[in-house]
Protein backbone atom coordinates (compact mmCIF):
# COMPACT_ATOMS: atom_id res chain seq x y z
CA UNK A 1 0.00 0.00 0.00
CA UNK A 2 1.63 3.07 -1.01
CA UNK A 3 1.78 5.81 1.64
CA UNK A 4 0.74 9.54 0.87
CA UNK A 5 3.53 12.08 1.02
CA UNK A 6 3.96 14.47 3.25
CA UNK A 7 3.28 18.22 1.70
CA UNK A 8 5.99 20.50 1.12
CA UNK A 9 4.81 23.81 2.53
CA UNK A 10 7.41 26.86 1.41
CA UNK A 11 7.20 29.60 4.91
CA UNK A 12 7.89 32.73 3.90
CA UNK A 13 8.29 35.15 6.81
CA UNK A 14 10.69 35.77 9.78
CA UNK A 15 12.48 32.16 9.21
CA UNK A 16 16.27 33.58 10.10
CA UNK A 17 14.87 36.12 12.25
CA UNK A 18 17.40 35.91 15.71
CA UNK A 19 14.43 36.53 18.16
CA UNK A 20 12.07 35.00 20.25
CA UNK A 21 9.24 35.88 18.72
CA UNK A 22 10.06 34.56 15.07
CA UNK A 23 11.07 31.48 16.97
CA UNK A 24 7.62 30.51 19.10
CA UNK A 25 5.86 31.50 15.79
CA UNK A 26 7.71 29.03 13.44
CA UNK A 27 7.32 26.13 15.99
CA UNK A 28 3.69 27.02 16.61
CA UNK A 29 3.13 26.69 12.73
CA UNK A 30 5.12 23.35 12.56
CA UNK A 31 3.10 22.14 15.37
CA UNK A 32 -0.34 22.74 13.37
CA UNK A 33 1.34 21.37 10.15
CA UNK A 34 2.54 18.20 12.06
CA UNK A 35 2.50 16.07 9.36
CA UNK A 36 4.12 18.29 6.63
CA UNK A 37 7.76 19.10 5.69
CA UNK A 38 8.11 23.07 6.41
CA UNK A 39 11.14 24.56 4.90
CA UNK A 40 11.69 28.59 3.58
CA UNK A 41 14.00 26.42 0.76
CA UNK A 42 11.46 24.75 -1.22
CA UNK A 43 11.81 25.56 -4.98
CA UNK A 44 9.20 23.95 -5.89
CA UNK A 45 6.82 22.99 -3.03
CA UNK A 46 3.11 22.06 -2.57
CA UNK A 47 1.80 25.34 -1.25
CA UNK A 48 3.20 28.24 0.06
CA UNK A 49 2.10 29.66 3.30
CA UNK A 50 3.01 33.76 4.41
CA UNK A 51 3.27 33.31 8.29
CA UNK A 52 4.79 36.27 10.09
CA UNK A 53 4.76 37.72 12.16
CA UNK A 54 3.89 41.21 10.99
CA UNK A 55 4.34 41.37 7.55
CA UNK A 56 5.51 44.28 5.61
CA UNK A 57 5.76 44.37 1.14
CA UNK A 58 8.66 42.23 0.47
CA UNK A 59 7.30 39.49 1.83
CA UNK A 60 3.61 39.67 0.20
CA UNK A 61 5.42 40.27 -2.87
CA UNK A 62 7.40 36.68 -2.28
CA UNK A 63 3.87 35.25 -1.76
CA UNK A 64 2.56 36.51 -4.96
CA UNK A 65 5.63 35.62 -7.00
CA UNK A 66 5.00 32.02 -5.95
CA UNK A 67 1.05 32.08 -6.70
CA UNK A 68 2.17 33.31 -10.07
CA UNK A 69 3.54 30.21 -10.74
CA UNK A 70 1.08 27.85 -9.81
CA UNK A 71 2.06 27.28 -6.28
CA UNK A 72 -0.99 27.42 -4.05
CA UNK A 73 -0.78 30.45 -1.85
CA UNK A 74 -2.06 30.85 2.21
CA UNK A 75 -1.86 33.71 4.60
CA UNK A 76 -1.67 31.67 8.09
CA UNK A 77 -1.91 33.73 11.50
CA UNK A 78 0.33 37.09 10.20
CA UNK A 79 -0.37 40.12 11.41
CA UNK A 80 -0.67 43.56 8.96
CA UNK A 81 -0.05 46.82 10.12
CA UNK A 82 -0.22 50.05 8.16
CA UNK A 83 3.05 51.11 8.89
CA UNK A 84 5.64 48.41 9.01
CA UNK A 85 9.42 49.89 11.18
CA UNK A 86 13.05 48.02 9.65
CA UNK A 87 14.84 47.87 12.33
CA UNK A 88 18.01 47.15 10.69
CA UNK A 89 17.80 50.03 8.79
CA UNK A 90 17.49 52.75 11.04
CA UNK A 91 13.84 52.10 11.77
CA UNK A 92 12.78 53.03 8.29
CA UNK A 93 9.30 53.35 8.28
CA UNK A 94 7.30 51.23 4.66
CA UNK A 95 3.92 52.37 3.88
CA UNK A 96 2.50 48.92 3.95
CA UNK A 97 -0.17 50.81 1.69
CA UNK A 98 2.10 50.59 -1.79
CA UNK A 99 1.13 46.33 -1.16
CA UNK A 100 -2.41 46.99 -1.64
CA UNK A 101 -2.46 45.83 -5.09
CA UNK A 102 -0.86 42.67 -4.60
CA UNK A 103 -3.31 42.01 -1.67
CA UNK A 104 -5.80 42.39 -4.21
CA UNK A 105 -4.31 39.74 -6.45
CA UNK A 106 -3.99 37.86 -3.43
CA UNK A 107 -7.55 37.96 -2.44
CA UNK A 108 -8.20 36.35 -5.77
CA UNK A 109 -6.21 33.91 -6.45
CA UNK A 110 -5.29 32.66 -2.21
CA UNK A 111 -6.55 29.19 -0.78
CA UNK A 112 -7.18 31.13 2.56
CA UNK A 113 -6.16 34.14 3.93
CA UNK A 114 -6.12 34.06 7.91
CA UNK A 115 -4.76 36.55 9.66
CA UNK A 116 -3.79 37.85 13.38
CA UNK A 117 -6.40 39.85 14.93
CA UNK A 118 -9.51 41.56 14.18
CA UNK A 119 -7.56 44.95 13.38
CA UNK A 120 -5.37 42.89 10.76
CA UNK A 121 -8.57 41.93 8.87
CA UNK A 122 -9.63 45.17 8.74
CA UNK A 123 -7.18 46.75 7.36
CA UNK A 124 -7.11 44.27 4.23
CA UNK A 125 -10.82 45.11 4.26
CA UNK A 126 -10.26 48.75 3.71
CA UNK A 127 -7.92 47.76 0.68
CA UNK A 128 -10.78 45.70 -0.74
CA UNK A 129 -9.54 42.06 0.54
CA UNK A 130 -11.98 39.54 0.54
CA UNK A 131 -13.11 36.58 2.66
CA UNK A 132 -10.27 37.60 5.46
CA UNK A 133 -10.53 35.37 8.56
CA UNK A 134 -9.38 35.60 12.30
CA UNK A 135 -7.25 32.72 13.22
CA UNK A 136 -4.91 34.66 15.91
CA UNK A 137 -1.52 34.38 16.25
CA UNK A 138 0.61 30.86 15.75
CA UNK A 139 2.53 30.68 18.66
CA UNK A 140 -1.24 29.89 20.19
CA UNK A 141 -0.83 26.57 19.81
CA UNK A 142 2.36 26.21 21.51
CA UNK A 143 0.18 27.30 24.57
CA UNK A 144 -1.60 24.54 27.15
CA UNK A 145 -4.45 26.85 28.44
CA UNK A 146 -4.97 25.80 32.11
CA UNK A 147 -6.94 28.58 34.74
CA UNK A 148 -3.99 29.87 36.69
CA UNK A 149 -3.78 30.90 40.36
CA UNK A 150 -1.63 33.96 41.48
CA UNK A 151 0.54 32.42 44.54
CA UNK A 152 4.05 31.98 43.05
CA UNK A 153 5.14 35.75 43.61
CA UNK A 154 7.08 35.27 40.21
CA UNK A 155 6.84 38.10 37.30
CA UNK A 156 8.09 37.81 33.76
CA UNK A 157 9.12 41.08 32.39
CA UNK A 158 10.07 41.48 28.45
CA UNK A 159 11.84 45.09 28.31
CA UNK A 160 13.30 47.17 25.87
CA UNK A 161 12.07 47.00 21.80
CA UNK A 162 14.95 47.60 19.05
CA UNK A 163 11.47 48.78 17.24
CA UNK A 164 11.23 52.39 18.14
CA UNK A 165 7.79 53.65 17.98
CA UNK A 166 6.25 54.64 20.76
CA UNK A 167 7.62 57.02 23.19
CA UNK A 168 11.51 57.05 24.56
CA UNK A 169 13.04 54.19 25.57
CA UNK A 170 15.14 55.65 28.70
CA UNK A 171 12.01 56.85 29.59
CA UNK A 172 10.25 53.03 29.68
CA UNK A 173 13.56 51.88 31.31
CA UNK A 174 13.24 54.35 34.44
CA UNK A 175 9.73 53.53 34.91
CA UNK A 176 9.81 49.86 34.61
CA UNK A 177 12.49 49.84 37.27
CA UNK A 178 10.28 51.96 39.75
CA UNK A 179 8.08 49.21 39.31
CA UNK A 180 10.01 46.16 39.83
CA UNK A 181 11.44 48.06 42.79
CA UNK A 182 8.17 47.75 44.16
CA UNK A 183 7.58 44.26 43.01
CA UNK A 184 10.67 43.22 44.89
CA UNK A 185 9.81 45.19 47.96
CA UNK A 186 6.63 42.91 48.01
CA UNK A 187 8.40 39.68 47.66
CA UNK A 188 8.31 38.86 44.45
CA UNK A 189 11.09 37.33 42.57
CA UNK A 190 11.68 39.09 38.90
CA UNK A 191 13.02 37.73 35.93
CA UNK A 192 13.64 39.90 32.98
CA UNK A 193 12.97 38.04 29.40
CA UNK A 194 14.76 39.17 26.52
CA UNK A 195 13.88 38.40 22.80
CA UNK A 196 17.12 38.51 21.12
CA UNK A 197 20.89 39.25 21.42
CA UNK A 198 20.69 43.43 21.78
CA UNK A 199 18.21 42.84 24.70
CA UNK A 200 20.56 40.24 26.68
CA UNK A 201 22.90 43.46 26.75
CA UNK A 202 20.45 46.12 27.45
CA UNK A 203 18.84 44.17 30.36
CA UNK A 204 22.05 43.56 31.78
CA UNK A 205 23.09 47.34 31.68
CA UNK A 206 19.47 47.72 32.62
CA UNK A 207 20.12 45.95 35.94
CA UNK A 208 23.34 47.97 37.04
CA UNK A 209 22.13 50.97 35.90
CA UNK A 210 19.20 50.95 38.48
CA UNK A 211 21.03 48.32 41.18
CA UNK A 212 18.21 46.05 40.95
CA UNK A 213 19.71 43.44 43.09
CA UNK A 214 18.00 40.09 42.57
CA UNK A 215 16.72 40.85 39.57
CA UNK A 216 17.46 37.38 37.45
CA UNK A 217 17.71 37.52 33.25
CA UNK A 218 16.38 34.61 31.29
CA UNK A 219 18.99 34.61 28.43
CA UNK A 220 18.28 31.41 26.47
CA UNK A 221 15.69 33.32 24.36
CA UNK A 222 15.76 30.27 21.76
CA UNK A 223 14.93 27.85 23.53
CA UNK A 224 10.82 28.50 23.05
CA UNK A 225 9.52 25.50 25.02
CA UNK A 226 12.20 27.00 28.33
CA UNK A 227 10.83 30.01 27.66
CA UNK A 228 7.20 29.02 27.39
CA UNK A 229 8.04 26.81 31.08
CA UNK A 230 9.00 29.50 32.87
CA UNK A 231 6.68 32.31 31.74
CA UNK A 232 3.63 29.81 32.76
CA UNK A 233 5.03 29.86 36.42
CA UNK A 234 4.32 33.36 36.56
CA UNK A 235 1.66 35.23 38.27
CA UNK A 236 1.86 37.65 35.77
CA UNK A 237 3.91 39.26 32.86
CA UNK A 238 4.60 43.17 32.19
CA UNK A 239 5.76 42.89 28.46
CA UNK A 240 7.19 45.31 25.74
CA UNK A 241 7.56 42.76 23.15
CA UNK A 242 4.80 41.50 22.04
CA UNK A 243 4.86 37.64 21.77
CA UNK A 244 5.77 37.03 25.94
CA UNK A 245 2.41 38.88 26.00
CA UNK A 246 0.90 36.36 23.45
CA UNK A 247 2.35 33.57 25.06
CA UNK A 248 1.52 34.67 29.09
CA UNK A 249 -2.53 35.13 27.28
CA UNK A 250 -2.15 31.58 25.78
CA UNK A 251 -1.00 30.11 28.90
CA UNK A 252 -3.92 31.99 31.29
CA UNK A 253 -1.11 34.14 32.61
CA UNK A 254 -2.37 37.78 32.74
CA UNK A 255 -0.23 40.21 30.58
CA UNK A 256 0.44 43.76 30.86
CA UNK A 257 1.51 45.04 27.39
CA UNK A 258 4.23 47.89 27.54
CA UNK A 259 2.65 49.06 23.46
CA UNK A 260 5.16 50.34 21.22
CA UNK A 261 2.95 49.25 18.20
CA UNK A 262 -0.13 48.95 16.79
CA UNK A 263 0.49 45.03 16.89
CA UNK A 264 1.04 44.84 20.77
CA UNK A 265 -2.85 46.91 21.13
CA UNK A 266 -4.60 45.18 18.49
CA UNK A 267 -3.23 41.80 19.94
CA UNK A 268 -4.67 42.91 23.36
CA UNK A 269 -7.94 43.82 21.87
CA UNK A 270 -8.27 40.54 20.34
CA UNK A 271 -8.54 39.13 23.63
CA UNK A 272 -10.53 41.62 25.11
CA UNK A 273 -8.02 43.01 27.52
CA UNK A 274 -7.55 46.03 26.27
CA UNK A 275 -8.04 47.53 29.59
CA UNK A 276 -4.14 46.40 29.88
CA UNK A 277 -2.87 48.06 27.35
CA UNK A 278 -0.31 50.78 28.51
CA UNK A 279 0.98 52.93 25.63
CA UNK A 280 4.96 53.60 25.81
CA UNK A 281 4.94 56.93 24.77
CA UNK A 282 2.90 57.77 27.70
CA UNK A 283 3.63 54.96 30.27
CA UNK A 284 2.79 56.30 33.98
CA UNK A 285 4.11 53.96 37.15
CA UNK A 286 0.76 54.94 39.08
CA UNK A 287 -0.93 53.36 36.22
CA UNK A 288 0.62 50.36 35.72
CA UNK A 289 0.57 49.42 39.52
CA UNK A 290 -3.14 49.97 39.95
CA UNK A 291 -3.29 47.23 37.01
CA UNK A 292 -1.19 44.46 39.16
CA UNK A 293 -3.89 45.24 41.73
CA UNK A 294 -6.65 44.75 39.54
CA UNK A 295 -5.19 41.80 38.47
CA UNK A 296 -4.11 40.38 41.81
CA UNK A 297 -7.72 41.02 42.87
CA UNK A 298 -9.24 39.45 39.76
CA UNK A 299 -6.87 37.24 39.29
CA UNK A 300 -9.28 34.07 38.19
CA UNK A 301 -11.66 36.43 36.49
CA UNK A 302 -8.77 37.11 34.12
CA UNK A 303 -7.20 34.13 33.66
CA UNK A 304 -10.79 32.28 32.81
CA UNK A 305 -11.15 34.75 30.29
CA UNK A 306 -7.76 34.24 28.41
CA UNK A 307 -8.37 30.60 29.14
CA UNK A 308 -11.58 30.41 27.10
CA UNK A 309 -10.15 32.85 24.00
CA UNK A 310 -6.84 30.92 23.63
CA UNK A 311 -8.82 27.35 23.36
CA UNK A 312 -11.05 29.17 20.36
CA UNK A 313 -8.39 30.34 18.40
CA UNK A 314 -6.47 26.71 18.98
CA UNK A 315 -9.72 25.49 17.62
CA UNK A 316 -9.62 28.27 14.94
CA UNK A 317 -6.18 27.26 13.58
CA UNK A 318 -7.05 23.66 13.68
CA UNK A 319 -9.86 23.80 11.24
CA UNK A 320 -8.25 26.17 9.09
CA UNK A 321 -4.98 23.34 8.81
CA UNK A 322 -7.70 20.82 8.69
CA UNK A 323 -9.21 22.46 5.52
CA UNK A 324 -6.46 23.84 3.98
CA UNK A 325 -5.10 20.44 3.44
CA UNK A 326 -8.10 18.60 2.34
CA UNK A 327 -8.56 21.29 -0.43
CA UNK A 328 -4.56 21.32 -1.46
CA UNK A 329 -5.04 17.38 -1.85
CA UNK A 330 -8.06 17.61 -4.06
CA UNK A 331 -6.34 19.47 -6.65
CA UNK A 332 -6.07 17.55 -9.53
CA UNK A 333 -2.27 16.26 -9.76
CA UNK A 334 -2.36 17.90 -13.43
CA UNK A 335 -2.57 21.51 -12.15
CA UNK A 336 0.69 20.50 -9.86
CA UNK A 337 3.02 19.17 -12.86
CA UNK A 338 2.08 22.36 -14.75
CA UNK A 339 3.54 24.32 -12.36
CA UNK A 340 6.38 21.51 -12.31
CA UNK A 341 6.36 22.44 -15.82
CA UNK A 342 6.35 26.29 -15.77
CA UNK A 343 9.17 26.31 -12.95
CA UNK A 344 11.64 24.18 -15.26
CA UNK A 345 10.96 26.13 -18.26
CA UNK A 346 11.37 29.45 -16.10
CA UNK A 347 14.71 28.31 -14.87
CA UNK A 348 16.00 26.86 -18.38
CA UNK A 349 15.27 29.96 -20.29
CA UNK A 350 16.25 32.36 -17.52
CA UNK A 351 12.95 33.91 -17.34
CA UNK A 352 12.46 35.97 -13.92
Amino acid sequence: MNSVKPLRIRYVGGWHYDNFGDYAIKKGFKKIFLKCNISDKFRNPNLTCLVGGTTGPTWVAELLNDIDFGIPGVIFGTGICRKYIVPWKHNLVVDCSVSKNDWKDISNQAMFIGVRTPDCAKILESWDVKNVKVIGDPALSLCEPKLQSSHSKRVGVSLGSSWKSFGNQDKVDKVVAGIIKHLLDDGYFVELLPALKQEVIHNTNFILKYGLIGVKIHRNFRSVEERIRKIKGYDFVISQRLHPSIISMGCGVPAISLAYHDKCINFMKSFGMEKFIVRTDNINERKILNLIEDIKDNYKIYSGKLVEKTLYYKRVQERAAKKILFAKRQKSSLSYYLMRAKIFFSDFFGLS
